[in-house]
């Protein structure tokens, strides 16, 4: 089997917008601080390096915050969820990919989902990049 780029993408949120529509994010992305990257690592189990050093108690914290604003997230959009993604573009990709590191990807809202106001439909974003493999 040969060896190539495929394009990927997915429906992003900004770090900033989803504070605005779930203000509890913000006490998550102070706490996770610099090691956001290092948790959308864990999260997005396919990237995990295991380089980066992240107690296991301080991880369990950090995943409960997550949670927290996960099941706030899909509490108020029936229907839809938020998950944490990560890519390396140095490693993975492209110069060109519009994502890099850790990243917010918003499922369940691309059929007009009634419980998603379009306030918050026009602050998702579609972002595309590229992984080798």
């Amino acid at each position: 089997m040969g060896m190539g780029y495929g394009s990927a993408f997915a429906d992003v949120i900004s770090q900033e917008d989803l504070i605005e529509i779930i203000p509890s994010a913000k006490k998550f992305f102070d706490f996770v601080g610099d090691e956001f990257n290092a948790f959308a690592q864990f999260e997005d189990q396919s990237y995990w390096s295991g380089d980066e050093e992240i107690s296991s108690e301080r991880m369990q914290e950090i995943g409960l915050l997550w949670i927290a604003v996960k099941d706030e997230w899909s509490n108020r959009f029936l229907g839809s969820a938020i998950d944490l993604c990560f890519h390396d573009h140095e490693s993975e990709g492209d110069r060109y990919d519009e994502v890099e590191g850790g990243f917010v990807v918003v499922s369940g809202h691309m059929i007009r989902n009634p419980s998603i106001p379009d306030e918050v439909h026009k602050k998702i974003q579609t972002l595309r990049w590229v992984t080798f493999g």
